[in-house]
């Protein structure tokens, strides 16, 4: 059986008239108010959090040929959240989706066969659809390509490679490949030239995104220092 519903309600928020917006166009056919839907139940955004309500509005907007949906649906499948756990699914709408030219779906497809999850694992393949879903500009894409070239994972070593990917994904605001960079150029036991001012900018940017709330005290400390 799927995941019960949870009873979890939202919290207060400014944002009910955009929900209300996305349930009319839904009402109408349209296929993205209905994805948006989903991943609102999904989160637990602006509506109590449902996972089965989210695969419900995916479910909709997958019949209407929505690529996003289709990613959503894989993960949901992938992870059980709504439904039962199906990794034959996932694949299938993880396909679906990269063939409708989702770019997150490059990702989620990759990530299925560079690890083997519901497949036998090839990671040329995986590393292949990474590199397609980089170079559309997914970050999720990038970060991996920047990791397999960092550990040597499925291609040769090359950190310059792995620092070129990372500064894509970086700049699309990916906290993580933030957190690589740094501590990419706090080392000197690499090919890379150490440059602590790099590093301490994307430590920074990496606990800055994952906290915003800092960025309030960090603003307001950063002149007390003599």
């Amino acid at each position: 059986m799927g995941k019960k519903r949870a009873s979890k309600s939202s919290q207060p928020n400014g944002n009910q008239p955009l929900i209300d917006k996305w349930r009319r166009m839904a009402g109408l056919g349209d296929r993205e108010a209905m994805c948006n839907l989903g991943v609102a139940y999904k989160l637990g955004d602006m509506v109590p959090q449902d996972s089965e309500r989210a695969v419900e509005w995916w479910r909709k907007s997958v019949i209407r040929g929505f690529a996003p949906a289709m990613n959503h649906l894989g993960w949901a499948y992938h992870s059980g959240s709504g439904v039962d756990k199906d990794r034959t699914k996932s694949l299938k709408y993880w396909k679906q989706a990269v063939s409708n030219g989702c770019k997150p779906a490059f990702f989620s497809l990759g990530l299925a066969h560079f690890f083997g999850l519901g497949t036998p694992v090839n990671k040329e393949k995986g590393l292949d659809l990474w590199q397609k879903g980089a170079n559309l500009g997914d970050p999720a894409s990038q970060y991996s390509l920047g990791k397999a070239y960092e550990d040597g994972d499925g291609v040769a070593y090359d950190i310059e490679r792995a620092v070129k990917y990372y500064t894509l994904s970086s700049q699309q605001g990916n906290p993580t490949a933030h957190y690589r960079l740094g501590l990419i150029y706090k080392e000197t036991n690499n090919l890379m030239r150490q440059d602590l001012d790099k590093a301490f900018h994307h430590l920074r940017s990496a606990v800055l995104i994952n906290n915003p709330s800092l960025l309030e005290l960090d603003t307001n400390t950063s002149g007390l220092e003599e």
